[in-house]
């Protein structure tokens, strides 16, 4: 998931954007009287003016070739292409700019002819708000609690005692520990050298404990297990899994994940500020009476191939060593039945580091929004792919950002539990992918309060919101405050 274009994925900044694309284009469009008698008024003028925008077109078309010549990302082209669609809705009136309200997307109001009013309306001058569709809370509060505005949500979630009720006794036996542990895990230096020899090579790699090798201990060993079982308790409250890390015991887990971190990318790596927790899917069998399979909520496991960053986020220009990797850790052991993660090996990817290239960043194309168990158009060598499984609850698995990956369902009838898990992004030192967040280093992490971590949360649903619908009901209504703000009524 590539979080570094806020703009694609932060639909407040893309409607801000859209805005400001208005306003100057309507300041462009309105040339003084004199311009035109300058440039010879009449129908001499008109054939003057439509040369000047067909030389303004044949320039722009021109730089969008440079630019996919020079390799520049498809999401930046994609983006002049909207920009320039708006100026032309603007230019020829069919698209304004609205004074109070947000305007529609450019790209559908440009394809559509659709005309806004002043009011910012479908141009029906009907007041009556009640027909209109009812706004979404979720995405709104999570944008304002992501920027600090705890006011956003209801003041019994922002205590800890909240979560611990949530999580019931899956954590008694660690229950008390506020702090994390400060002791390293005792990974051996080979193990972590073979690690980081299978990134550079392979470009993922995993040190997984054993008996006789390494582990977490008989503490963190427990907090693993309870972490699971958390993750069940607050996806069976109607919480996505994420929230686990509202608790001490899920950043005492991550605490442990700097030192193999700082073995693999180099002294002074830090975390991307998000953190997530998946629950592999175990959908029934088919059958007639249920034909389709039930749109994925937020922490099941995302079945279509992907990469998370392109390789110039990735990869290192002075000697592609990574520069950001993807750490996936389970919370219970990994079967090729209980939902493993898939790879494609770098050395069998025609794509790794043509960035230019279309499947580059879509190596796969999910099925149809109606067909929601239907084909999906492959772009890769299947053949390529490898099972990250069977796997050790505790392992802890890297890949570079730009590895195509993609997690599995459990099966109906397997024989032990969906695989949970959680997972971050660390950043070799000087690196940044989200450019309104700087990176966390270990000491933040260990300092962030309950506001604090239910922000990181916040932003990192945000985050991953192209995979799972954000909608009201996919958080229980106590996490809204209980006092409507800024008009708005629950």
């Amino acid at each position: 998931m590539d979080s570094s274009d806020e703009d694609d994925l932060d639909p407040v900044a893309a409607e801000r954007r859209q805005r400001a694309m208005q306003l100057l284009a309507k300041v462009l469009n309105k040339r003084p009287a004199a311009d035109a008698a300058a440039s010879g008024g009449g129908d001499g003028g008109s054939a003057a003016a439509s040369k000047a925008d067909a030389d303004a077109e044949a320039a722009f078309l021109r730089t969008l070739l440079d630019d996919l010549k020079a390799g520049v990302p498809a999401n930046r082209i994609s983006r002049s292409v909207r920009d320039r669609l708006t100026v032309l809705g603007v230019q020829r009136g069919g698209v304004q700019v609205a004074a109070t309200k947000k305007a529609p997307s450019a790209t559908a109001a440009a394809d559509a002819g659709a005309k806004v009013d002043d009011d910012g309306d479908d141009g029906d001058d009907d007041d009556d708000d009640t027909a209109a569709a009812p706004k979404r809370l979720l995405p709104d509060a999570l944008q304002r609690l992501r920027d600090g505005d705890v006011g956003a949500v209801s003041s019994r979630v922002r205590t800890a005692t909240f979560w611990r009720e949530v999580a019931g006794d899956c954590l008694a036996a660690s229950a008390g520990e506020a702090t994390p542990a400060r002791a390293e895990l005792p990974i051996p230096s080979e193990e972590l050298n073979a690690m980081r020899a299978s990134v550079q090579a392979r470009g993922y790699g995993v040190v997984q404990p054993s008996p006789g090798a390494w582990g977490w201990g008989e503490q963190l060993t427990g907090t693993l297990a309870g972490l699971r079982a958390a993750a069940e308790a607050f996806r069976a409250a109607g919480w996505p899994p994420a929230f686990i890390f509202t608790l001490d015991e899920a950043w005492a887990v991550l605490d442990q994940i700097w030192t193999p971190m700082e073995a693999l990318l180099g002294p002074g790596c830090g975390m991307d500020p998000s953190v997530f927790c998946w629950i592999a899917s175990r959908p029934p069998a088919p059958s007639a009476e249920q034909p389709k399979a039930p749109p994925p909520k937020a922490g099941a496991n995302f079945g279509v191939p992907h990469r998370d960053f392109t390789c110039l986020q990735s990869l290192r220009k002075s000697d592609g060593a990574p520069a950001v990797v993807s750490v996936w850790l389970p919370l219970n052991d990994v079967t090729p039945e209980n939902g493993c993660m898939m790879l494609v090996p770098r050395q069998l990817d025609a794509h790794f580091t043509k960035r230019w290239a279309y499947a580059h960043m879509r190596p796969a194309l999910p099925p149809d929004a109606d067909e929601a168990d239907g084909p999906t158009e492959v772009r890769f060598n299947l053949a390529a792919a490898k099972p990250l499984a069977p796997l050790a609850a505790g392992s802890i698995a890297a890949w570079v950002g730009n590895l195509i990956h993609w997690g599995t369902c459990c099966l109906p009838d397997a024989p032990t539990a969906a695989r949970a898990s959680v997972g971050f992004n660390f950043l070799a030192e000087g690196e940044r992918l989200q450019s309104t967040a700087p990176m966390l280093t270990r000491a933040m992490a260990r300092e962030l309060d309950i506001d604090g971590r239910l922000a990181l949360i916040a932003r990192s649903l945000l985050a991953y919101s192209p995979w799972y619908a954000l909608s009201d009901d996919a958080v229980p209504a106590a996490f809204f405050a209980e006092t409507p703000t800024d008009g708005e009524t629950r």
